[in-house]
């Protein structure tokens, strides 16, 4: 049964034909562990402000709107229906129900300010932050396969030729 060359080189390049150098870097280890720990802090972080950020927003947003509906209800058009007359009782709640608009848009613009603050001065340093950790990261996936795959080309060479296929320097043009 011939196996193709495909399958060969599948079965070549799996992880139990790979031969591996693990670090013994046990410095360099609790650095990496703990750089991960700060990742998915950064990550939680960013997460939970602009969750923050987006609900304070929504809450203001949506209550501006609900005193704005609200008022709409207490002032039906002239001659439409008088609720001042027909319930005595909410006259109270009538007459300040503008108050009452006129205080949550107050209310939402004075918030706006501090969650765009938050934007600028929490968000956008850790989006930065982001960016280095992404750096770093990459050199840490790069010594790491550095540390870890040295020999492999020599030993892949060496178990080609031992099937019986021509080594990849042969095919280059």
């Amino acid at each position: 049964m011939s196996k193709s060359a495909l399958e060969i080189a599948v079965w070549l390049l799996s992880d139990a034909n790979v031969h591996r150098v693990e670090s013994l870097d046990p410095e360099f280890e609790d650095y990496a562990r703990r750089f991960s720990s700060i990742e998915t802090a950064t990550e939680k972080l960013l997460k939970d402000t602009k969750a923050y950020n987006e609900a304070a927003s929504n809450m203001f947003t949506h209550g501006a709107g609900f005193a704005n509906h609200f008022a709409a209800v207490f002032h039906p058009q002239p001659g439409e229906y008088d609720l001042a007359g027909k319930h005595p009782d909410s006259a109270h709640t009538i007459r300040h129900v503008d108050d009452y608009e006129v205080a949550l848009e107050e209310l939402k613009s004075a918030i706006v300010p501090e969650l765009e603050l938050i934007e600028s001065r929490i968000i956008g340093p850790v989006k930065e932050l982001q960016g280095v950790l992404k750096t770093i990261r990459k050199t840490i996936t790069k010594r790491e396969h550095k540390v870890r795959c040295p020999p492999e080309v020599p030993v892949l060479s060496e178990q080609i030729s031992a099937r019986g296929l021509r080594p990849v320097q042969q095919f280059t043009h």
